[in-house]
Order: structure tokens, then C-alpha cells, then sequence
């Protein structure tokens, strides 16, 4: 980076400690590629958490914006933010993954701990199913809490059975999307071959 953007990027985190929103969207927009970049580092990134942790940082930088009025090195500052959120990320998602690849294999033999996370599993499950369109979130119901067949959701429903596989499986998809668990269905089943 060329010592005129680096000085503009110190002026506008000085900005920023005044509370200038606008501010706050040129540091993201002149450094977004930088902050790609970095997270381009760490593996298990899919675009959903990138974008959380991007979502993240920004809060991070408003609520803070009262300590950079005096900053020198703001690109590290932001790239040591990023770092600490993303390993706090994917931290969270291996441990959600860990708990309930645990759970589907001891279901009579939680621990307290166990119950927990399931519990706070759940809640985030029930967060997600509500962001559903109210169609995919009737039918994901129907079928995975109340246990109906494609065939019996597409009589009540009055849809063709095709209909009710694609709602179901386009419900399940965002629902595993909005828990950063897009995997979970591999790793389940390489657990279940080994």
C-alpha cells in the first residue's frame, strides 16, 4: 500500500474516532480487499462467515471508535480484528459441529455440557427455521418436526410431491447455511463409516 493511501486510511480512522459514519464506510470500502485478502488465509471459510465476520468487524470498529484518534498502524489493528474474530468463529462452528456429531452418537448419554450446547443448538435451529419464507418453513415443520412423508405433506398441502422435495430440500439448505453447517451431513456420515 503507497504512503498516500496509508496516511488517508490514518485520516479517516482519526475521523472515525469523531463518529463520522462515513468515515467508517471508506476505511471498510478502501481496505475490503486487503481484509479478502486475509481471510482468504483460513480454510474453512465459506462466504456466509466471511461476510459475518466482515459484518463483525464493523460493529467492532463503530463501538470502538473512541480509541483510534491517535492510531498509526490501523491496517494491523484491522487485520489482528479479523484474525481474532474469524479463529472466534470458526472456533464456535467446529465446537456447534463437535456437539451435535456427539449428540446424534449419545443421544441417551448427554452430559450437562452436552445438553447445553444442544439446547443452545436448538435455539439457533428455531432462529434459523423463523428466517425461513413461510412456505419452506410449513413444509421443513411438517416434515422434520412432525415427522410426515413427502407424500402426505403434498396431500395436505395440495402441491405435487416434487414441490414438497424441492421446498424441503431448498429449506435445508439455507437452514444449514444460516448455521455455518453446510458440512455437517459429510461429517456425520464419515463418523457413521468409520
Amino acid at each position: 500500500m503507497e504512503e498516500d493511501e496509508k496516511y488517508r486510511v490514518r485520516r479517516l480512522f482519526r475521523q472515525l474516532s469523531k463518529g463520522d459514519e462515513n468515515a467508517l464506510r471508506s476505511i471498510y470500502h478502501s481496505l475490503k480487499p486487503i481484509i479478502d485478502q486475509y481471510l482468504l488465509r483460513f480454510d474453512n471459510l465459506d462466504s456466509y462467515l466471511s461476510n459475518a465476520i466482515k459484518s463483525e468487524l464493523l460493529e467492532k470498529l463503530w463501538d470502538k471508535r473512541g480509541h483510534f484518534a491517535h492510531e498509526n498502524t490501523p491496517i494491523a489493528l484491522m487485520l489482528g480484528m479479523v484474525h481474532k474474530i474469524a479463529l472466534y468463529r470458526l472456533r464456535q462452528k467446529h465446537d456447534h459441529t463437535v456437539s451435535i456429531i456427539n449428540a446424534y452418537h449419545k443421544r441417551s448419554d448427554l452430559g450437562a455440557d452436552d445438553i447445553l450446547l444442544s439446547k443452545e443448538y436448538q435455539e439457533q435451529l428455531e432462529k434459523a427455521i423463523a428466517q425461513l419464507p413461510p412456505g419452506e418453513k410449513k413444509i421443513f415443520k411438517l416434515k422434520y418436526e412432525q415427522g410426515y412423508s413427502n407424500d402426505e405433506i403434498a396431500s395436505m398441502l395440495h402441491l405435487s410431491k416434487q414441490t414438497i422435495k424441492n421446498e424441503a430440500s431448498r429449506a435445508t439448505m439455507k437452514i444449514k447455511q444460516l448455521l455455518g453447517l453446510i458440512s455437517l451431513i459429510t461429517i456425520i456420515e464419515i463418523v457413521n463409516s468409520l
